[in-house]
């Protein structure tokens, strides 16, 4: 796996177990996840370790209490949004490579 989607997968990971990101953001989340892990087998694997780790959150003391995802206004989302598609982009550039 490129190191662009093991950072981005690592990075959604993280923010799918932090407690300040909003729910709403979520389903952003998992459809990243869809893109940077095209294995089903491998995308279940990797929710279902978040789901476990929500369940029974034994690295709680390592967990940062300030939100990772500030409040965020439309144009904001709208720039995040735009980021995460280029660094998709990015991705399937140096998988076709």
């Amino acid at each position: 796996m490129p190191a662009c989607r093991v950072n981005l997968r690592s990075m959604c990971q993280s923010l799918l177990l932090h407690k300040g990101v909003s729910e709403r953001v979520v389903p952003l989340l998992v459809k990243i996840l869809v893109k940077v892990i095209p294995d089903v087998d491998d995308r279940l694997q990797c929710l279902a370790e978040v789901i476990a780790e929500l369940q029974d959150p034994s690295s709680e003391a390592e967990m940062p209490n300030e939100p990772v995802v500030p409040q965020m206004s439309a144009e904001e989302k709208r720039q995040l949004e735009i980021k995460v598609s280029f660094i998709l982009q990015r991705c399937q550039i140096f998988r076709l490579r």
